[in-house]
């Protein structure tokens, strides 16, 4: 007895079997692709924003001098922490941007040391309160570090004005007497980062270093410097695709 040779209906089976699951993983990467708030753009662009943070100031202790024209004295003020909050408003270009910042450091001083009056030193320290706010104005530099994700890191430097004011409370009026303030130069190095939550809108974290030139207070004169950790919201406008 002869057996005809059958088509071999696995084959075919398995063709068809293979473009169907070819179609469907096809169609599932459209739908995901296509679902909102799973992908962002990520294309560096071209827009103007607007920033709004707050954060936590760690004064550094900073060396004085006082002068009222019969007493000359010398020391150190040790700060408590403080606040600063602040906006910008800028533009950035695919990667360099530029901004004007406003910001407002708030913080006091609660103990001098290391004191020299007429040359001669003194032992202990003194406490005592001086209330310290300083007003800044920067002009901000910065560069973003494109990555390919919703994550952009950045750094960047200021410069700019500021305006300090110093009032002293309770005992320490009788060292500083009623305090006054100055109009100073002031500098600024930034290195921190943004995430994207939206098209427009992303949020940052960032790691400021303040410094200023000396200030004349009154009798007394000082330098201040700051660490600032921030955090806030960016909110940016009319992006165009930089490719």
């Amino acid at each position: 007895m002869k057996f005809a040779a059958q088509p071999n209906a696995g084959n075919g089976i398995g063709k068809i079997m293979k473009s169907k699951i070819a179609a469907g993983a096809g169609a599932v990467a459209i739908a995901v692709a296509s679902l909102p708030g799973t992908a962002f753009a990520v294309d560096p662009v071209r827009e103007s924003y607007l920033s709004l943070y707050g954060g936590l100031a760690i004064p550094q202790e900073t060396d004085i001098d006082y002068d009222d024209g019969t007493i000359s004295a010398t020391g150190t003020l040790e700060f408590d922490n403080g606040f600063r909050v602040g906006a910008a408003a800028g533009y950035n270009w695919a990667g360099p941007r530029f901004e004007i910042e406003v910001g407002y450091n708030s913080f006091e001083a609660s103990k001098l040391k290391d004191v020299s009056i007429n040359g001669s030193a003194l032992t202990g320290s003194a406490t005592g309160a001086i209330d310290f706010s300083l007003l800044t104005v920067f002009g901000n530099v910065l560069y973003e570090i494109a990555t390919d994700s919703p994550f952009t890191p950045y750094v960047g430097v200021g410069l700019g004005v500021g305006f300090l004011e110093a009032s002293p409370e309770g005992a320490a009026r009788t060292v500083f007497g009623t305090g006054g303030d100055d109009t100073i130069f002031a500098y600024q190095g930034i290195v921190g980062g943004k995430m994207q939550l939206s098209e427009g809108t992303s949020a940052f974290v960032d790691y400021r270093y303040l410094g200023t030139s000396e200030a004349k207070m009154g009798d007394f004169s000082g330098s201040i410097s700051t660490h600032n950790i921030n955090a806030g919201f960016m909110f940016s406008f009319s992006p165009t695709s930089s490719r």
